[in-house]
């Protein structure tokens, strides 16, 4: 055991290194993130900060909808249509404007020759690249001493419901699956954070033959408290996890980890996002400044700043996205716009560049129709690593410089310049 986070209540515990596969850090376009989300019944996305939402199915009914919808960094979007019973569901793949372009039933085993009413949790992950879709459900084997288990399964994104390679692939006893960025050989599957079905540990699974799983983040044996679902930042540094705490009560944390989410990590700082009767499946922003979830006041994300030490709250700021909504998941896909151009400012500024560069200075610029005072952020791994500020006294072009010591665990920053109420986010691909 290494030093624990959450009051005591969680740790990151030691396990066996998997082998054979190396880690990086995945690339991500240069364009802000975007969060996709279900809201009664139809799939819909919304900027990384909540502001534009945009409708992309109209077909829902009460007895047809979509569920658990994931998006690809190139658009494409993974959901659940139809009910959730084995043989009444199809897996989707849609445009990024939501047209229908792969279909195909919903495979669902039945544990065996005993196996009886498998459900899907209505929960879907299509990988970065586009390529695969996880999904996890539940069944049951009626065989004494069968008993009920989860399952997380892989399927083509290219044949909704197909295999992968040669045979199916699922594994046994976890659910709440979602992508880490991990690269694997061979043309693999990336690896995966998801939850044991005793909802004890975060373990990280590895979809090369043969499948392992390997305890990364395990619970103390603290009374009625559970770990429901996790998520890392493409950083690799950002963890979110649901927790539900002894009174019943549901809580999102967000961590600072010391490196990549296996074996041996190690967490510098935590703080409790929020505490409600439904804190559902956090997902943490590829470069780790923002969460987004879904409780009993609907779809909301927030800007996370994570206090030094543990047992703290988070500082940033919430957005409900949607009263209605749920499970948000956020890519690195391009994010909606307002009608008839941008959502924000028109900013100019680099989508590359060295950590020596960083260091010595990046420049930003936007142009003011008047008066203005421009301010602009750096941010990295949930912190904030540099602020500048430069007012215009009449109209002209704002420009500004930011500088900051970069560490080898950021695979990126953002840069959010805001002016007169309007902002711009660039996402920043960190090299050197």
């Amino acid at each position: 055991m290494v030093a624990s986070l959450h009051r005591g209540a969680a740790a990151v515990a030691a396990g066996g290194v998997l082998a054979a596969l190396a880690l990086a850090l995945a690339p991500i376009a240069a364009h802000a993130d975007a969060i996709t989300y279900a809201d009664e019944g139809n799939v819909w996305v919304a900027s990384p900060d909540g502001s534009v939402r945009k409708q992309l199915t109209t077909n829902a009914t009460s007895d047809l909808k979509y569920s658990g919808p994931s998006q690809a960094d190139n658009g494409k979007i993974a959901v659940i249509f139809g009910k959730l019973n084995r043989g009444a569901s199809q897996l989707q793949v849609l445009s990024s404007s939501g047209r229908l372009e792969k279909t195909g039933l919903l495979q669902l085993s039945t544990c065996g020759a005993f196996g009886q009413f498998p459900t899907a949790f209505g929960y879907t992950r299509i990988d970065p690249a586009g390529k695969v879709i996880a999904y996890d459900y539940v069944c049951t084997n009626t065989q004494v001493g069968g008993g009920t288990n989860t399952y997380v399964a892989l399927t083509s994104a290219n044949q909704p419901g197909g295999f992968v390679g040669a045979e199916p692939l699922q594994a046994t006893g976890i659910w709440r699956p979602n992508w880490l960025p991990t690269t694997a050989p061979g043309g693999a599957a990336p690896d995966m954070i998801v939850t044991s079905q005793g909802m004890t540990t975060l373990d990280k699974l590895s979809w090369i033959t043969p499948l392992e799983s390997r305890t990364v983040f395990a619970s103390n044996p603290e009374a009625n408290t559970y770990i429901s679902s996790g998520s890392v930042s493409r950083t690799g540094n950002v963890l979110a996890y649901a927790w539900n705490e002894a009174d019943d009560s549901k809580s999102i944390y967000v961590a600072r980890l010391s490196g990549p989410f296996e074996s041996g990590v190690t967490g510098t700082a935590e703080c409790r996002l929020v505490n409600s009767r439904e804190s559902l499946n956090p997902s943490v922003s590829p470069d780790g400044t923002r969460v987004a979830w879904s409780d009993e006041g609907g779809t909301k994300v927030a800007d996370v700043r994570i206090p030094e030490g543990a047992g703290n709250q988070c500082g940033g700021s919430t957005r409900v996205i949607s009263a209605s909504g749920g499970d948000p998941v956020f890519s690195a896909a391009a994010a909606p716009t307002k009608s008839g151009g941008s959502s924000g400012l028109s900013v100019k500024g680099p989508s590359k560049a060295t950590r020596a560069q960083i260091g010595r200075g990046l420049s930003f610029s936007t142009k003011c129709a008047q008066k203005c005072t421009v301010k602009a952020t750096m941010n990295a791994g949930g912190r904030t690593l540099a602020r500048g500020s430069r007012m215009l006294k009449k109209k002209g072009t704002a420009t500004l410089k930011l500088r900051a010591k970069l560490g080898r665990a950021f695979a990126l920053v953002t840069v959010k310049i805001s002016s007169g109420g309007k902002s711009a986010t660039l996402t920043i691909r960190v090299s050197g």
